[in-house]
């Protein structure tokens, strides 16, 4: 008999001759968390199915069929946190490290990469629905796959305006540096 986590009542019960062989049934979907393997119950049930001794003894990577039934056997299924994906795209940048990156159910992101363009500078990551996120203040837990999308500014350029100074005796312009400033990209076209 196959049972859920929790021993209940059961997904599938078979009759089989000893020595051989059943199809193990499809479980049931659980929020955050995917199917591992089945686990040997070697206790006794009540007749309404409780248990009432437990002793297990894990099968790891059973999942097709249970072979080698040699009496009465009940198993149950064994669950695992599932893993989700956070993607990082560079949004026309590059991504400074790792672009992907696997995080259990319910976990929070504790670090994020960077990204560089030509031209501009980080600001950050956003969400698609445009909220902010990093490591102080993005404090969803991750419960399904997720793609974060790099934000830009424009770069900013040092200027150094030059003042005419005259030519020197050879016949060429002379300049002397008048004032310094940092603008961004948009400033320096107006």
């Amino acid at each position: 008999t196959f049972f859920d986590w929790e021993v209940g009542a059961p997904l599938k019960t078979y009759s089989c001759v000893v020595g051989g062989a059943v199809t193990c049934p499809t479980v049931p979907a659980r929020e955050g968390q995917e199917f591992s393997h089945w686990e040997y119950l070697t206790e006794s049930l009540t007749a309404t199915g409780n248990v009432a001794t437990t002793k297990y003894e894990t099968r790891e990577g059973v999942t097709g069929n249970w072979l080698d039934i040699s009496g009465t056997t009940n198993v149950r299924a064994v669950y695992k946190k599932a893993n989700h994906t956070v993607t990082f795209n560079g949004n026309g940048g590059a991504v400074s490290g790792n672009a992907t990156v696997s995080v259990p159910h319910g976990d929070y992101l504790t670090t994020f990469p960077t990204a560089t363009r030509t031209d501009c500078s980080f600001q950050g990551w956003k969400d698609a629905n445009g909220n902010w996120v990093d490591s102080g203040s993005y404090k969803r837990a991750i419960t399904g796959d997720l793609t974060l999308y790099a934000q830009w500014g424009t770069g900013s350029y040092k200027v150094t305006f030059m003042e005419y100074t005259g030519m020197d005796a050879s016949g060429k312009n002379t300049y002397q540096a008048w004032r310094e400033r940092t603008v961004t990209a948009q400033e320096a076209y107006n």
